[in-house]
C-alpha cells in the first residue's frame, strides 16, 4: 500500500468515513484531525471558497478563525525555503572547508 501524505489523508478522510459509515460529525472524534482541519459541509464534503479553478478548501487555525487554503502557494513558499535552506548550507559547508584548508578550528 502507498503511504499517503496527511493532506491527502484529511482530504479523503470524509469518503473513509463513510465507507465505515460515519457521519461528518464523527470527524471531531477522528485522531486524524490535527493533520489538516478543514471545514465540512453537512454532506461530508470539504467546504470551499471561489469558483471554477479559483476553488479552495476552507482550512481551520486552532484558534478558530478560517481562511482558504492555498495549496500551490504552500507548496511554492516550501519549495522556495527548501531551496534557500540548500544554499545556505552548501555556503556554510564552503566556508568551512575554506578554513579547514588554512589550518583553522572549524566548529560543528
Amino acid at each position: 500500500m502507498i503511504e499517503q501524505s496527511p493532506l491527502r489523508r484529511a482530504f479523503f478522510l470524509p469518503q473513509r468515513l463513510a465507507a465505515q459509515g460515519l457521519k461528518a460529525s464523527h470527524w471531531a472524534q477522528c485522531p486524524e484531525r490535527e493533520t489538516m482541519p478543514f471545514k465540512f459541509n453537512a454532506d461530508g464534503s470539504i467546504a470551499t471558497t471561489g469558483e471554477g479553478s479559483g476553488k479552495r478548501p476552507i482550512y481551520i487555525y486552532p484558534d478558530g478563525r478560517e481562511a482558504a487554503f492555498d495549496a500551490d502557494a504552500a507548496v511554492a513558499a516550501i519549495g522556495r525555503l527548501n531551496r534557500e535552506a540548500q544554499g545556505q548550507r552548501e555556503a556554510k559547508e564552503a566556508a568551512q572547508r575554506r578554513l579547514r584548508a588554512v589550518g583553522a578550528s572549524v566548529p560543528a
